[in-house]
């Protein structure tokens, strides 16, 4: 059988049964009832009519599975209770743990039921209802002034029996007699009644006071201590907790956990909240107890053990009564500071930087350790800043003019200890500026004595890329390859490498012109590779990019020319590189010279076949031979070279591939540069023949010695017409190795002498078959040195006439100040003003700009 009770908050309510019988009479169902009429008139709702809440038909919704159905109904009239009330069939029983239930609790669970009800009968539309019981509908109405006699003393009565353990529960010196889990279940069996019975309120504000009264005698020793404070605070609070703990559990059901009253303050907050009324009156004992926490955890900072668990016994008591940041936090941050303020400048001043920073990481990294052990984590983030500004923030202008020079340097472990300095300074306001300033004036100050030391030219770029790779590790491995340090060490290198202004891009031109001629023999490929990549990284720092260009330009033509190119990918990468760093303009001409090579070598091989076709056999050209047709605009040639004094056989086959090349190419001319050719003789000594790798100079000078074996400088400098200076050069190169071709008559002297003789060594011997001579046409002579740096400058001048025109036809009026200012923002190398005003100067002269006559500062562009 079910029970519903359908109360109101005065209790009138009205329960009944219904009993149901599948055939009875009276309704669909079989239902019957005092009285269905759907419209009451007031003198029906007078004669003690009652009106159910459900419809018949869905009233075996409250089906209990015992054949008896609930219906819920309102009573239009109250009617006297018989004495003895028969509820449900059987007589009441006054229980007082009977719960009430409201009656709009009864509708919501008679909805529920009703959805239950529908949705069986969607699932299964052909279920035949076995309704048993009788076909009557019996309805018993229970008064409104009818309850229980003992409800009104019902808290009362409960609270009298719970009142006596809770008093040994809370009283000081009772932990031995706290309640066992069979009396804490009895207790709670008192607070259930008086939370069925709607008394939660009452219960919950007897308890309230009850904690009010006897919490305060828990903490009587800690208000009044004759020992040791911190210890006393500990006990005091551990009891407290333990004992409402216990409480906790017996209110479990006040709670909101179990029952109803879900709205009332829970046990724990009513009980913390009456320490904090006696934290409030006494609040100097918590702060002495704040402060004896301080010194404990000072004293843990000078290395002396402590209880830990005491202080995070504390320190959660100030959480729990909401006076960490009130009482506690303060006074710790205050200590915090003033203990590690003394400390640093005591430490700063007695030992280096390098221990120092160490000193200053191990005291952060032991304040993170005492948060996981005993201190709240809210107040991790505040005290962590106020350690590492006393430690850190407060000396870092100080800890870069003491330490930083020293570990630039390169002292032992400096690179661990920049990099412990960079990660402090973090979180250093202004830290990394200080940082950034110390490193580029480091940069620049090894940079300047790299740049300035005397007699070091020739390593010069070796020792600017040895630096640059260990500054690139500095700030890959210290510094985090932060952008900042990275920009600041581009900086540092584009003021240094370009002191010198034109001089360091000639020398990394230079550089790569040797490293080109060993690929293969002391430097492998892929090694070249990166060291083109490191170069290419120098490059970007000159100013005078145009500079490299004439110089690797012109050791680019003496390689392809003297077939000294070791790896032709190699050259080719490299033009790749320098494409990709400054476009395809930069590299139109080095790209044509390879262009010139490679047709060269089909009309050579065109000349031979049109040789084999033209000529008889006995007049056919048996020696080999190659001629490169090159591009003036793209080669670094030399115009106004002498005439030389050739063979007849070179000057036959000189005169027939002109003949050639201009009949395939009309309109064209050529000019022949003796200087740049090489040939290749057989020579007979008396050890035997070798074969001789020369230039065409020092082959023409051999030659002459088929006729006799000795000649004066004189002679040879007439039957071959080569200049003075070139023809020392080539001499140079056959007399000044230790077994040489030639012998000079009069070594000793430092110059030649138009009647010294020279003989023919016949006794010329040497392991190798193959003897490569020195080709004194790779080493750069003063003339092309000189040739060169005309050629730039002329092209520099070239290039600022392009730019103000340039200018001047964008804005036809220009002052000079903003004309000075745009054009050298655009040069790709530094220029002066007064090569500028010269320029300008110049183009006044040519017509293609004059002043203004209203303003003597600006120019007018003429058309």
């Amino acid at each position: 059988m079910r029970l519903q009770n359908c109360a109101h908050n005065d209790y009138d309510a009205v329960t009944g049964i219904i009993n149901q019988n599948h055939g009875g009479s009276g309704g669909k169902h079989g239902f019957h009832h005092e009285n269905s009429s759907n419209k009451k008139t007031e003198s029906q709702r007078a004669s003690n009519m009652i009106e159910p809440l459900v419809d018949p038909l869905d009233a075996e919704l409250f089906n209990d599975n015992e054949g008896e159905f609930v219906a819920v109904v309102r009573a239009e009239s109250i009617v006297n209770a018989p004495t003895n009330v028969e509820t449900f069939g059987q007589p009441y029983v006054q229980d007082p743990n009977l719960p009430f239930t409201t009656a709009e609790e009864a509708r919501d669970e008679w909805t529920q039921a009703r959805m239950r009800r529908h949705t069986r009968r969607s699932f299964h539309p052909d279920e035949e209802l076995n309704l048993p019981g009788k076909d009557s509908i019996t309805c018993t109405t229970i008064p409104v002034d009818w309850r229980p006699d003992s409800f009104d003393n019902l808290v009362e009565k409960h609270w009298n029996v719970l009142q006596k353990d809770l008093i040994s529960v809370l009283n000081v010196g009772y932990r031995e007699g706290l309640p066992t889990t069979k009396s804490i279940t009895d207790l709670r069996d008192h607070v259930k009644t008086c939370i069925n019975y709607r008394r939660s309120t009452q219960l919950n504000e007897k308890l309230r006071g009850f904690l009010n009264e006897y919490v305060p005698s828990i903490f009587t020793v800690l208000l009044d201590p004759s020992g040791d404070l911190i210890t006393t605070a500990r006990d005091n609070w551990l009891i407290f907790k333990d004992k409402i703990s216990i409480l906790y559990e017996v209110f479990l059901d006040l709670n909101g956990h179990v029952g109803s009253a879900v709205a009332l303050r829970p046990v724990w907050p009513m009980a913390i909240q009456c320490v904090r009324v006696l934290l409030e009156d006494n609040f100097n004992v918590f702060e002495s107890v704040a402060d004896g926490v301080i010194q404990e955890i000072n004293n843990e900072r000078n290395g002396i053990q402590i209880d830990g668990d005491r202080v995070h016994k504390i320190i959660e008591m100030f959480v729990m009564l909401q006076a960490y940041e009130t009482i506690f936090e303060p006074r710790f941050f205050a200590a915090t500071q003033k203990f590690y303020e003394q400390e640093s400048q005591t430490m700063f001043a007695d030992t280096d930087v390098p221990k120092y920073l160490r000193h200053a990481e191990k005291r952060i990294r032991e304040e993170t350790l005492y948060y996981s052990s005993y201190l709240d984590l809210k107040s991790k983030g505040p005290n962590l800043r106020i350690v590492h500004k006393c430690l850190v923030t407060n000396h870092t202008a100080q800890i870069v003019e003491k330490g930083c020079k020293l570990l630039f340097n390169g002292a032992d472990g400096a690179e661990a200890d920049l990099s412990l300095m960079y990660q402090l300074f973090k979180d250093s306001e202004g830290g990394f500026d200080h940082l950034k300033e110390a490193f580029v004036a480091h940069v620049k100050q090894i940079g300047e004595a790299r740049m300035n030391a005397t007699g070091q030219e020739k390593t010069l770029v070796a020792d600017l890329l040895e630096t640059k790779a260990k500054l690139d590790r500095l700030v890959v491995q210290c510094f985090e390859k932060n952008p900042m340090f990275l920009e600041a060490q581009k900086d540092a290198f584009a003021y240094f490498i370009n002191l010198k202004k034109d001089k360091p891009a000639e020398l990394i031109a230079k550089f790569m012109d040797l490293k080109m001629k060993n690929v293969n023999k002391t430097l492998p490929e892929a090694e070249l590779d990166q060291l083109m990549d490191q170069v290419i990284m120098l490059f970007r720092f000159i100013s005078g990019k145009d500079v490299f260009e004439a110089f690797y330009k012109r050791d680019l033509s003496k390689r392809l020319l003297l077939g000294r190119c070791a790896s032709v990918d190699a050259e080719k990468s490299m033009l790749d590189k320098l494409r990709a760093e400054c476009g395809p303009g930069f590299t139109s001409k080095l790209e044509c010279m390879f262009k010139d090579m490679e047709i060269s070598k089909e009309l050579c091989a065109g000349f031979k076949e049109h040789l084999k076709d033209t000529l008889p056999v006995k007049q056919r050209i048996t020696a080999d031979f190659s001629i490169s047709v090159l591009t003036t605009s793209s080669w670094p040639v030399t115009d106004g070279i002498a005439e030389v004094s050739i063979p007849k056989q070179l000057c036959k086959l000189q005169t027939k591939f002109a003949k050639y090349y201009i009949d395939m190419n009309k309109g064209r001319r050529l000019a022949w540069h003796h200087d740049l050719a090489s040939a290749i003789l057989v020579g007979k000594f008396s050890k035997g023949k070798k074969e001789l790798d020369v230039s065409l100079y020092q082959a023409l000078v051999l030659l002459m010695f088929n006729d006799k074996n000795q000649f004066t400088f004189e002679e040879i400098q007439t039957a071959t017409q080569i200049e003075q200076s070139e023809l020392v050069r080539t001499l140079i190169a056959l007399i000044s190795v230790k077994n040489p071709i030639l012998i000079r008559e009069k070594a000793e002297n430092a110059r030649f002498i138009p009647t010294e003789v020279l003989k023919f060594n016949d006794k010329y011997h040497s392991k190798s078959y193959k003897v490569k001579i020195a080709q004194v046409q790779m080493k750069e002579t003063e003339k092309e040195h000189e040739q060169t740096e005309y050629e730039i400058q002329q092209d520099r001048q070239f290039v600022i006439d392009a730019g103000i025109v340039r200018l001047m036809k964008e804005h036809r009026r220009i002052t000079h100040q903003q004309l000075v200012h745009d054009l050298m923002d655009s040069l790709r190398f530094t220029s002066t003003v007064a090569d500028i005003k010269k320029r300008i100067e110049n183009l006044i002269e040519r017509e293609y700009l004059k002043r203004c006559d209203d303003d003597n500062q600006s120019y007018d562009y003429v058309a």
